[in-house]
């Protein structure tokens, strides 16, 4: 089933210099959209939740499962189709306050606990919630994850860019709308991510639908996403998530080492680790292998 956004409203708002005109946002900024993934029958029982500079796009692949899933995705603050401005952007982060959006958006679905599918940045506060509401959550499983912000945003340059005086913002700005001019600085920006020789030449739809969906999001949403990032850690939550949690751990991950992620696993008290050869984009690198990660580690997660 291709992917649909519903509870969006039509709001304009200012043009991008990227995207162009804003496509519709909520009505409140605290009201997130929902993508379906899947046939969309029944409640759902699984949430993907994207990270920084990606969209609910990466996980289409999910929708061709054999055994089909009943599940939404749901946008980090600041990106697409959540179009909140950079001041509700940043008023969603502080505190983690975006994270009771979207639990709202999961139990206006579903009174049952859910499977939360991360990657990242989502991953990071997939964690956040599973240290709050074990009520909510199933298990997690988790792809290129981390627990201190602190730390990953500082590998970043674009994170040092941004806390530039002044400059910052126009910077980061320039590269964010560089890398995403055409679809071949799109695509090299990309393969930065993945591991070499997987994915790298590939065209992927859910690539291409993700370029166009962060054309549609604010440059300056996205910087104070970064921003946050870099301040926030939640390395202290860890030994309290009771809940079943696989660690995906990339062997070639030039984002988020293996040895952070196994470290991870390792200090989560009902934590697994899959190893396996692939780098940040595992959807992308090896969508199948992704497939089928989503629905084993159900048993294995039991065991861990």
């Amino acid at each position: 089933m291709v992917l649909g956004t519903q509870d969006i409203q039509n709001i304009s708002r200012r043009g991008s210099l990227v995207g162009g005109p804003y496509l519709p946002v909520p009505a409140s900024p605290a009201t997130v959209p929902v993508t379906q993934i899947g046939p969309g029958h029944g409640e759902p029982d699984t949430v993907f939740l994207h990270g920084l500079f990606s969209s609910n796009s990466m996980w289409r692949a999910m929708s061709r499962l054999q055994d089909p899933l009943h599940a939404i995705a749901l946008p980090l603050p600041g990106h697409f189709p959540w179009n909140t401005t950079p001041e509700e952007t940043a008023a969603l982060l502080g505190d983690f306050v975006f994270l009771e959006a979207w639990r709202e958006a999961i139990r206006a679905r579903t009174d049952r606990k859910v499977t939360l599918v991360a990657h990242s940045t989502g991953a990071f506060a997939a964690l956040k919630m599973a240290a709050l509401w074990p009520d909510l959550v199933e298990r997690i499983v988790l792809f290129g994850a981390f627990s201190c912000g602190v730390t990953a945003a500082a590998r970043s340059a674009s994170a040092s860019i941004v806390t530039l005086p002044l400059a910052g913002g126009m910077l980061f700005r320039m590269l964010y709308e560089l890398w995403l001019y055409s679809p071949a600085l799109y695509d090299r920006g990309l393969a930065t991510a993945k591991a070499a020789g997987l994915g790298k030449s590939a065209r992927l739809s859910p690539e291409r639908a993700m370029h166009a969906d962060l054309r549609r999001s604010n440059p300056e949403s996205m910087r104070a996403v970064v921003r946050w990032l870099r301040a926030t850690s939640i390395a202290d939550d860890i030994a309290g998530i009771s809940v079943p949690a696989t660690v995906v751990i990339g062997t070639t991950d030039p984002v988020v080492g293996a040895r952070e992620q196994i470290e991870l696993a390792r200090a989560l008290p009902r934590g697994t680790a899959i190893i396996c050869d692939v780098g940040h984009l595992p959807m992308f690198e090896a969508p199948e292998l992704v497939r089928r990660l989503v629905v084993q580690p159900k048993w294995i997660s039991r065991a861990g």
